[in-house]
């Protein structure tokens, strides 16, 4: 039962304590909202500035139509905003662009948590920038893949697959699985064009681009468009790992020709699964499929199974520890 099906919280116009009734919808609507926020404000993106006395993250509940203008008091009318943003929302010089972007952010939101059926509307160009810009601040791994992952059920596999505006979410959470595997500080996106994102290793910062290596005939946007139940044999299984060393070196080939600056280091997200069948020989096959990159970037990783490889540094092998 939704908060909007809840009888306790529906005002009761024919109760004489119609106040009481009011104030009682009103709070149970603020906690709502302050539950789907989570801690992060609905409009910049920004953790809460800090926690209350009983450790909840500290954010404010905004009527985005007024209730003294006849607002409803509903949570599709209220978002949950940092107290920076929620001043300007009332006072700013811009309010109106803040009202009208908080009007489509929030039923976006609600969409997302009502139904798992269908797609939800593109985001405008002012939305993807607005939670992008979270991820390029630096982050600990950790809250980037919380962040991250709530962002992608929100838009859903078809979108995340097909909307180029949302490619930097894939980029986020592959920077937030890899910085947690090799113990980073912390991770944020690059604004650039390359690279894709930085990595903060004690005090040292990596630069680091991204590339990912699945099946070249594979279309994963397609597959999100038209889902269907789809027979998956082991003898896919195993074709599958036959592949994945020319798709290895497939794309560590054509990253080697980018030229990028000194110092970079690429990360080749590996994709397909073969269900451990053929895992000991993937792994040996590694060296030699991305060799053709080993001279144009300062390291080479391969992220597979939520597990760092790291294959060469200064073009110089490095040897894979026993058992991968």
């Amino acid at each position: 039962m939704g908060i909007r099906d809840r009888p306790d919280v529906q005002p009761n116009r024919r109760d004489t304590d119609a106040k009481r009734s009011y104030w009682r919808r009103s709070e149970v609507v603020r906690e709502y909202v302050l539950w789907r926020a989570d801690g992060v404000c609905e409009r910049c993106g920004s953790d809460a500035p800090f926690a209350r006395v009983d450790g909840a993250p500290y954010l404010e509940a905004h009527h985005i139509r007024r209730l003294t203008d006849g607002g409803p008091d509903d949570p599709r009318s209220v978002a949950g905003l940092c107290p920076n943003c929620h001043r300007e929302a009332h006072d700013g010089l811009k309010r109106e662009e803040i009202k009208a972007e908080l009007e489509r952010a929030i039923h976006l939101v609600e969409t997302a948590l009502e139904s798992s059926q269908g797609t939800n509307p593109r985001m405008t160009d002012q939305e993807l920038k607005t939670r992008r810009r979270w991820f390029h601040d630096w982050h600990q791994p950790s809250k980037v893949l919380v962040r991250v992952n709530r962002l992608m059920d929100d838009a859903g596999g078809e979108a995340l697959f097909n909307d180029p505006g949302l490619k930097y979410l894939q980029e986020a959470w592959v920077a937030g699985k890899f910085g947690s595997a090799v113990g980073a500080n912390a991770v944020r996106l690059v604004s650039d064009n390359f690279p894709d994102f930085e990595m903060r290793l004690g005090d040292v910062v990596h630069s680091v681009e991204i590339t990912e290596a699945d099946l070249e005939d594979r279309r994963r946007g397609d597959e999100y468009r038209n889902p269907r139940v789809r027979n998956d044999p082991v003898e896919e299984w195993a074709v599958r790992a036959a592949r994945i060393p020319a798709e290895l070196s497939r794309v560590a080939t054509a990253k080697s020709k980018k030229g990028y600056p000194q110092g970079t280091q690429l990360l080749i997200y590996l994709n397909p699964q073969e269900f451990g069948i053929r895992h000991e020989d993937i792994l040996g096959s590694m060296h030699a499929a991305t060799a053709a990159a080993k001279n144009a970037f300062a390291e080479v990783w391969v992220l597979w199974k939520d597990k760092p490889y790291r294959l060469w540094a200064a073009g110089k092998r490095v040897e894979l520890p026993n058992g991968g």
